[in-house]
């Protein structure tokens, strides 16, 4: 009965829906603009003849069919007899919702369920009550759950998203056991669409992660091409994260609030530590993990030729450069990768990572050209990363914010000055930058060739310099005890020797302790008169 009531009113909404757009399409002369009637109700109203007819037909049969789908759920909520029933009434909500367009009733909608699973877990002696508990339960309101995550995505709220990741969340903690881990492979891969339209990369990146991890323990169909292109997808999102904070560099920044949303987003997500202890999520862990897991080795050759130059080669003069046509071999390789059926997103290109890949690569130059220069004019630093001015203030600013760089602009010069905080005893990048160079060159020297004079003349140095120290030893060695020998013999005392007169006195040794008792070395010479004394008498008696 319910779903012929939902039949009947979705046919007489798109019926409206029709007979709206016909009677727009209905028009007597196409060269007269407007009829003085439609001018007068215009500059009465201010809608425009499309918008008066759809409040007028269309709107009507829209609010009785909302109102149709809040009463069904009303209706059917928290009853385990029509607990399948309940979930396919919201998802044909849910699709009304996005069919229309209606955002507003989409979060009256969500409100309206989330209400229902807080009923649920308030009133626990209810008739007929669900048990979340249960597996199939629980699949059911998690499926519910996940389509709302997905059409929100959709309609661009990615606020109601974030809050129905906290419902799942929730609905975890109340049923007190893990989904199935493919379901969660589903629930991760609507979860990284909303991260990245929401500009969240860092979530993003792990989101694969998770995904990557679970379908490679419990999917045991998964084709080696798919755990590749999974490889790919995460060492890609990791790149793509910032080095530094965004949210540091506009408005106001609250280190400790940042913190807090952190934590929470991280415990939500469940990345745990090495410990098995809720951790906040970062791009150098995340980076480390991977490295780890050994994700670079079934990446293609592309991906990590890219990885290795943002995140390991030292070259300011010319990375930019460099990795231009890398990113675009990484970009043309996303439509070569042939993924299966079973692939959990069927978006496999990698066009989106490419922009975050370049912007990387702009921050690490500047980073490194802050390692060698003091100064350098805008000209020759646009030049160098093939940007405008306008481009290279925006990333330079951005870098200088974020904490990720130290630079200064001179407009009126013209120069970018890179300001340094340490002096090149303390600078550990300074010294590891020479230190690669000393071996450079160390390898270069070896590879020179070399004459046989010049190798003759070497050893014989060499022989030379070491006869002269065998030569020297023994001299050495007996000047060591002469030194010794001639030194005063106070200067020989042990550190712990005391002479008699800075011994204590007997009275002093005599003392009792602090629990009243003598001491051990007062006791002695009485025990030992006593023992004199008795074996006198001994000896008297015997002869006696």
């Amino acid at each position: 009965m319910i779903k012929h009531f939902l039949k009947i009113a979705h046919a007489k909404a798109e019926e409206a829906v029709a007979k709206s757009e016909a009677s727009v399409l209905e028009v007597e002369d196409l060269e007269v603009e407007a009829t003085p009637e439609e001018l007068v109700m215009q500059s009465v109203s201010g809608d425009k003849d499309r918008e008066r007819t759809d409040r007028e037909m269309v709107q009507p049969w829209l609010k009785f069919l909302w109102e149709s789908y809040r009463s069904i759920l009303d209706v059917l909520r928290n009853n385990s007899k029509l607990e399948s029933l309940y979930a396919a009434a919201a998802h044909r909500a849910y699709n009304f919702c996005v069919m229309y367009k209606r955002g507003p009733e989409f979060r009256r909608l969500c409100d309206l369920i989330r209400l229902h699973l807080t009923n649920l877990n308030r009133f626990k002696d209810q008739r007929d009550r669900p048990d979340i508990t249960n597996p199939e339960t629980l699949n059911l309101y998690l499926s519910t759950r996940f389509e709302q995550l997905r059409y929100a995505a959709e309609l661009g709220m990615y606020q109601e998203a974030f809050r129905t990741v906290e419902d799942i969340h929730t609905l975890q903690a109340l049923a007190g056991r893990q989904p199935h881990p493919l379901t969660m492979v589903a629930y991760y891969t609507r979860l990284q669409k909303v991260f990245w339209a929401s500009d969240c990369q860092l979530y993003h990146a792990y989101a694969w992660y998770k995904i990557y991890s679970l379908s490679r323990q419990h999917n045991k169909a998964l084709k080696e091409g798919d755990l590749r292109l999974m490889a790919t997808h995460c060492v890609l999102a990791a790149l793509s994260v910032l080095p530094y904070d965004r949210a540091a560099v506009g408005g106001v920044h609250d280190p400790e609030l940042a913190r807090e949303k952190q934590e929470r987003v991280s415990s939500i997500l469940g990345f745990k530590d090495e410990t098995g202890a809720a951790s906040v999520v970062s791009r150098a862990s995340l980076i480390s993990e991977l490295r780890t897991k050994g994700l670079l080795d079934l990446c293609p050759p592309e991906v990590r030729s890219v990885f290795h130059l943002l995140e390991s080669e030292f070259n300011p003069m010319g990375m930019y450069t460099k990795a231009e046509p890398q990113v675009a071999a990484v970009e043309a390789l996303g439509a070569q990768m042939v993924f299966s059926s079973g692939f959990p997103s069927q978006e496999a290109g990698f066009e989106k990572y490419s922009e975050p890949l370049k912007r990387l690569a702009v921050l690490q130059m500047v980073k490194q050209l802050g390692r060698i220069y003091s100064s350098m004019r805008l000209e020759s630093l646009g030049d160098l990363l093939r940007l405008s001015f306008k481009e290279v203030e925006k990333v330079v600013m951005e870098a200088v914010k974020g904490g990720f760089a130290n630079v200064r602009l001179d407009h009126r010069n013209g120069y970018v000055i890179f300001e340094r905080q340490s002096s090149i005893t303390t600078d550990s990048s300074v010294v590891v930058s020479l230190g690669k160079v000393a071996g450079g060159l160390q390898a270069a020297f070896s590879m020179l060739p070399v004459s046989a004079a010049a190798a003759a003349a070497r050893n014989a140095e060499r022989s030379a310099t070491s006869r002269l120290h065998l030569s020297q030893l023994e001299e050495e060695h007996r000047r060591c005890l002469a030194r010794r020998s001639h030194s005063p013999p106070s200067s020989r005392k042990p550190s712990s020797w005391r002479s008699r007169s800075q011994r204590s006195p007997p009275a002093a040794r005599a003392a009792p302790s602090s629990l009243g008792w003598p001491r051990t070395r007062a006791r002695a010479p009485a025990a030992a008169a006593r023992a004199a004394r008795a074996g006198r008498r001994r000896r008297q008696g015997a002869a006696g």
